[in-house]
């Protein structure tokens, strides 16, 4: 996680320290145009976003060509607080063996923390199911125990890329139907801006009520000179009194 600063929402002054650090998981050829979106609306002072780039980009992408490709980013994951997995109807590119093997290298007790997929097990040693670096990228985060966000389009979100095959659609539900074998938060949401401000409802509540759970939940902040105007006026009660007459006789 990023290191934390005196206030978080960079405005009040709470006292609420820790940046939350946002890892987005998605295909590029359908929800690509997502993740650049979401990294210029959720990039705030207490939020930093990571992603891999999308095709198009001028920003410098996290993952670089070569063998290695899933243990970069494993890294990132490992390196978010927070992990939102977009599940649409493209698999994405699936991760080769080389990759998988980097993986068990970093991370050789990984089927052993999520043992409720036993077949995961026969999949990191290179058999069914194929898995996706997309796919693997949300079951990182539930092994590593990140807050996972589980995002499906409903019909009507913006999608781009070809339209995806009959196969791939088979293999997003049944990675849909482990996620939900795993405990995750799901949500659906109708369009790039609708996500946006359901992940930062939820990233907030749950920050919010971390610190409610350890009596540090801030106040509201009061930008008055005085707490209240009740004490000025004491000793004015012959005054009032008077002015409430005046009041009634006209």
């Amino acid at each position: 996680m990023t290191a934390g600063i005196v206030c978080g929402c960079g405005i009040c002054g709470c006292g609420v320290s820790a940046v939350e650090t946002v890892f987005l998981s998605a295909v590029s050829d359908e929800f690509g145009a997502y993740r650049k979106r979401l990294r210029a609306v959720l990039n705030l002072p207490s939020v930093h976003v990571n992603a891999q780039p999308s095709p198009g980009d001028d920003e410098p992408g996290l993952v670089p060509l070569g063998t290695y490709v899933l243990a970069t980013v494993a890294g990132n994951v490992a390196g978010s607080r927070w992990v939102i997995h977009i599940v649409g109807d493209r698999t994405g590119s699936d991760a080769s063996p080389e990759s998988l093997d980097e993986l068990r290298r970093i991370y050789p007790e990984l089927t052993s923390r999520l043992p409720q997929l036993p077949e995961l097990a026969e999949a990191f040693a290179g058999g069914d199911p194929h898995l996706t670096y997309t796919q693997i990228e949300a079951l990182l985060a539930v092994a590593l125990g990140k807050h996972l966000i589980v995002a499906v389009p409903t019909a009507v979100a913006p999608r781009g890329g070809p339209s995806s095959s009959d196969e791939e659609q088979r293999r997003q539900a049944a990675h849909l139907a482990r996620l939900r074998r795993l405990r995750i938060h799901e949500m659906q949401f109708a369009g790039v801006d609708d996500l946006a401000i359901q992940v930062l409802r939820i990233v907030f509540e749950a920050r919010y009520g971390e610190l409610a759970a350890d009596g540090r939940a801030p106040g509201r902040p009061a930008n008055l000179p005085y707490a209240s105007l009740g004490s000025l006026f004491k000793g004015r009660d012959a005054d009032m009194e008077r002015l409430a007459g005046l009041l009634e006789a006209a």
